[in-house]
């Protein structure tokens, strides 16, 4: 949502329709990211099967050549995950292949073999669909998070991806953590939106995030006269313009969005200017918003319901 009202700001002969169709499309992509990252746990499982092949042979084969640990190989989820129709489906329309990325295999699965996860799994004479699927968990928050290597590669197929990468390894967790055993080749994979639906039948996560990025572009003008009478201190024009669409959205769940507590408003704004923004972005956007809420909550503009009056 950022990266697209700033490309939206950035060009004042953009198109609204194209733009909010752009969003749906890289927010849609993320799936595809994940995909792919399911794909890559079953591929540096294939490639560590080759090597035993290999090493069996050797001219001269060690017994543990002879005779490897096949722990990981015959890790029942991987197995799970392989057999399931809607990743065959995904997989085969997304063209997935690692086929020419034998270097980057080779290193993600070295970095996980010389990790004490890894270790402790091969070792611990334990078996079963439960430890597997702990194993996996933790290479997936342990490991994957700083494979820079596999990072970079994403981010050649897609500059969007960079950024969208936690959310898959999200998605990636949530699929292991909730499989089970009695799961068949027709079990449903996570989806990227939450299914609940509002009173229309719509799926809530999808109208958010069309009504935000409709409300903050459609009122601009009016969310700007805001943040400029409480910036006097500042040139509006100056100010970082990644901090002002951040503010804009903030306000935008603050008068808009009644679920939302404005705590939970302030504090993801916050991290998100300290990610895509300016080292000093997060203390600008925490004090303006801050201020904001204040003034709105004395004037009797925010009006939150059900979840939304929870401030702690």
């Amino acid at each position: 949502m950022l990266q697209e009202l700033y490309a939206f700001s950035r060009n004042y002969n953009a198109d609204f329709a194209k733009a909010e169709q752009k969003l749906t499309f890289n927010i849609n992509k993320i799936y595809d990211l994940y995909i792919f990252q399911l794909a890559y746990l079953i591929e540096i499982r294939d490639f560590e099967e080759a090597r035993q092949e290999e090493a069996k042979q050797k001219y001269y084969p060690t017994d543990e050549d002879l005779n490897p640990n096949t722990k990981f190989i015959e890790n029942e989820v991987l197995k799970k995950i392989e057999e399931n129709n809607t990743f065959k489906r995904l997989y085969k329309k997304l063209k997935v292949n690692f086929g020419e990325k034998s270097d980057m295999v080779r290193h993600s699965l070295n970095l996980i073999k010389e990790s004490e996860v890894f270790k402790n799994y091969m070792a611990s004479g334990k078996f079963g669909f439960e430890e597997d699927r702990k194993a996996l968990l933790k290479i997936i928050t342990e490991i994957l998070p700083y494979d820079e290597t596999l990072i970079s590669h994403y981010e050649d197929q897609n500059v969007n991806w960079v950024n969208d990468y936690d959310a898959s390894l999200i998605l990636l967790e949530k699929t292991i953590r909730y499989l089970k055993r009695s799961d068949d080749e027709f079990t449903t994979l996570p989806s990227l939106y939450n299914q609940d639906s509002d009173e229309r039948g719509k799926n809530v996560d999808e109208e958010f995030v069309k009504k935000l990025f409709r409300d903050v572009v459609f009122n601009q003008e009016e969310l700007d006269e805001i943040i400029k009478k409480r910036t006097e201190r500042w040139d509006f024009d100056r100010v970082a313009l990644l901090d002002i669409i951040l503010i804009r959205m903030a306000i935008t769940e603050f008068l808009h969005f009644d679920t939302i507590p404005v705590k939970v408003t302030i504090n993801e704004y916050i991290e998100l200017s300290k990610i895509f923004s300016t080292p000093k972005s997060s203390i600008f956007v925490n004090g303006l918003l801050d201020k904001i809420k204040i003034e709105f909550l004395r004037e009797d503009k925010i009006n939150k319901i059900g979840r939304g009056l929870i401030n702690d």
